[in-house]
């Protein structure tokens, strides 16, 4: 009998081929985004109780006890590892990790520094781990320094310098005037 949607044929307990075996059933009903978040409301409820909490902890912990504590589970870790470790090897297995390393670390950077725009975090970096300064001071900096290079600021500047000019211009004429 095929099934065509069950991932675990070979242990698979369906007795027909419309149904599902446990562990597809399972997995069909947790890709409804309604159904995992409700389901994870129950787990979070459940684990908000510090009683129920610390009893789970309590047999989870006894389970892990009782597994090592019988002979030869050690072995089998040793040897489960051994068969698993070249599949996390890959090239393909390393890329995902390293880009999912790559996402964590630009999203805590977004979420810790909220303030600095993308192009000024190398240059906050360099001035908290290079020049060690605190980050406030550090922050300060940058913020000065986009500022004075922000349109406005360089607007502003170079009006400054037209009305200096034009100042030194008239100040230069009257002096002549004499």
């Amino acid at each position: 009998m095929t099934r065509p949607h069950c991932q675990n044929l070979d242990a698979c307990k369906a007795r027909s081929a419309t149904t599902h075996c446990r562990r597809c059933a399972a997995g069909a009903l947790m890709a409804d985004p309604a159904i995992r978040a409700r389901h994870q409301q129950g787990i979070d409820a459940k684990f908000a109780d510090p009683v129920k909490r610390n009893a789970h902890v309590a047999v989870a912990t006894g389970n892990i006890r009782r597994f090592l504590d019988r002979p030869g589970s050690r072995e089998y870790l040793r040897e489960r590892a051994n068969e698993i470790r070249p599949l996390s090897q890959t090239p393909q297995a390393i890329e995902r990790r390293v880009s999912g390393m790559r996402e964590a670390a630009e999203k805590r950077t977004r979420t810790l520094l909220p303030w600095c725009p993308a192009e000024w975090i190398e240059e906050y970096r360099h001035l908290t781990r290079v020049k060690h300064l605190k980050p406030a001071e550090a922050r300060a900096i940058i913020e000065a320094e986009i500022e004075r290079l922000s349109p406005q600021a360089e607007a502003r500047r170079i009006i400054d310098e037209v009305n200096a000019k034009m100042r030194a211009k008239a100040a230069r004429e009257k002096a002549q005037a004499y």
